[in-house]
């Protein structure tokens, strides 16, 4: 069979052009290539280059802090503060006593000095005061009387004079008067009874004196040494007033944190209950009868630092 030149020929030159379109192809691709490794390897020296440059400046203002760190003004600074601390201390000591003496000039009234007299005008003829007691804000008297409306009649009488700062309270109950003595052991030289009413009543009557009490909130840390801290804070409220005190489940001073661990109301025990319902209200709350020394009792907080928190020099 005969071999058509042409046609081999025909197929040597396809072959020929496709080779070199795959060669032109693989050129184009190989100068992409080379393209885009340029492009990385100079980000990659521009990433490099910046952390130096940032390393250098990191260690420029660590060798700058350190110099300073080391200069004679720092090197006292621990002292400084123990000093500061020791200042502030004495201080805060001052301001508490300070406190506490205005705590006891307003908190001591005084009761009127017409009240004895008062009292002599309203005692009914049946009736006589065994005794009479007067504190910085209230009085109490105590006596017996043959007719329990003469008791009433007494307590109106108080009332209207305006000794008291609010109506006064009254308990009335029967008594044996063989207590005190019956009927006949009240003789005379003669032996004739002056007394022949045997029936007796005892009365306590209770009123204020003052238009206003005071509420006084002293803050001390727990342990075997308590210490203030802070003065004593004394407001005025007035008889049958409500009172409010906000804020009190944490307290901070001096940079330190404390948080509240026990309630006394006037050297009384605040219950487990209430000082749970004070600390999730963060208040204190009720009603002015009585001057009141309230005592919060904190416990410091002790910060630990996070885990792995450490300090590192850069890179």
């Amino acid at each position: 069979m005969a071999i058509n030149k042409r046609l081999l020929a025909k197929k040597d030159m396809n072959f020929f052009a496709e080779f070199t379109a795959n060669a032109a192809k693989m050129r184009r691709l190989f100068g992409y290539a080379v393209v885009i490794g340029v492009i990385v390897v100079g980000v990659l020296l521009a990433i490099v280059g910046y952390d130096l440059i940032r390393n250098f400046f990191i260690k420029a203002e660590i060798t700058s802090l350190e110099v300073v760190l080391n200069s004679e003004e720092y090197s006292t600074l621990e002292d400084k503060a123990k000093e500061l601390t020791r200042i502030l201390e004495e201080r805060q000591k001052t301001f508490y006593t300070l406190t506490q003496m205005r705590k006891q000039v307003d908190t001591s009234g005084t009761a009127p000095v017409d009240l004895p007299d008062i009292l002599a005008e309203s005692i009914p003829s049946d009736s006589w005061v065994q005794a009479y007691e007067v504190n910085t804000s209230s009085s109490s008297i105590f006596g017996y009387s043959f007719s329990y409306y003469s008791v009433v009649d007494m307590v109106h009488k108080l009332n209207e004079s305006n000794v008291f700062t609010t109506v006064p309270q009254c308990e009335i109950q029967t008594f044996d008067p063989t207590n005190i003595g019956g009927a006949d052991s009240f003789v005379n030289d003669d032996l004739i009874p002056t007394n022949i009413i045997n029936n007796y009543y005892t009365y306590t009557i209770t009123g204020t004196l003052l238009a206003e009490v005071y509420i006084s909130v002293g803050r001390y840390t727990t342990g075997d040494v308590s210490q203030s801290l802070s003065g004593i804070e004394t407001k005025p409220v007035k008889i049958g007033n409500p009172y409010e005190l906000t804020d009190i489940a944490t307290y901070e001073t001096g940079g330190q944190k404390y948080t509240l661990n026990s309630i006394t109301v006037n050297n009384v025990a605040v219950t487990a209950n209430n000082l749970a319902t004070i600390i999730a209200n963060n208040k204190i709350q009720g009603t002015a009868y009585e001057n009141l020394d309230i005592k919060l009792m904190y416990d410091k907080v002790v910060e630990t630092p996070a885990e792995g928190a450490q300090g590192g020099e850069g890179k």
